[in-house]
């Protein structure tokens, strides 16, 4: 490991403990996982199904997404990006108001 990926970790870290909203940090932890998930699977020299990988409450997380789909409970990509602007606009500004 070099500085720079030291430095970046170290920027990262704070950065989380500056984060107070459970949802952001939850968030932060499925992406995360995935990310350690994907390394693990791609360095296995089994032929594993990814679900294997998976822990149990990842497994409930995807049947339960498999059924919202299932229902139709579904958005548009174009729905999904104009709540993504809000929802960062919106914690953004509770930033601004944190640090004043």
């Amino acid at each position: 490991m070099n500085a720079s990926n030291d430095t970046i970790k170290q920027q990262l870290h704070q950065m989380i403990d500056a984060i107070d909203d459970v949802q952001v940090l939850n968030a932060l932890r499925e992406e995360a996982a995935t990310y350690i998930l994907q390394q693990d699977v791609a360095e296995a020299d089994d032929d594993k199904d990814p679900v294997d990988y998976l822990t149990p409450e990842q497994l409930v997380d995807l049947e339960e997404s498999i059924a919202e789909v299932e229902r139709g409970e579904v958005i548009t990509h174009e729905e999904f990006l104009t709540n993504m602007n809000t929802w960062l606009t919106e914690l953004r500004t509770q930033n601004d108001l944190k640090t004043r």
